[in-house]
């Protein structure tokens, strides 16, 4: 079975450094994390690819797919480039698991049958919260 969790990202090049030593660790974490869970069987990967650029164009849109032979869920959501780039490494490391989770809960709106989306959430918001990587919003 491949790796439970891919993150890459459409990048601005004033941040991608930052952004890239920030999803590289978020990446390793998660991927520990998640193997070994029995997350269903419509469910082989999530792949996420944050959109982190300075211009916000609205004809540049989020995706959302779910790609059913490959049993792999690819989300390109948007990041604000201003609070990454204002963000500390701690806070980067944040918008990028609130990304993660934000996914997740698009993951829960395409009802795809036989995939834990509940045991999903649990298990990111665990290792993001032992990093300290969990927003303050996001923590209840």
């Amino acid at each position: 079975m491949g790796a439970p969790f891919w993150i890459s990202g459409e990048v601005e090049g004033d941040v991608y450094d930052d952004y890239s030593e920030a999803s590289n660790e978020i990446e390793t974490v998660v991927k520990t994390a998640l193997s070994g869970i029995d997350l269903g069987a419509s469910f082989k990967q999530l792949s996420l690819i944050p959109i982190l650029l300075a211009g916000d164009d609205p004809d540049y849109g989020e995706v959302r797919k779910y790609h059913k032979k490959d049993r792999d869920f690819e989300f390109r959501l948007k990041i604000s480039h201003a609070a990454f780039k204002a963000a500390d490494a701690l806070g980067q490391r944040q918008l990028i698991v609130e990304n993660i989770l934000r996914a997740v809960e698009e993951m829960k709106k395409m009802r795809i049958k036989d995939v834990d989306c509940a045991k999903l959430e649990q298990a990111i918001r665990e290792v993001a919260a032992s990093k300290g990587w969990l927003p303050p919003s996001l923590l209840h």
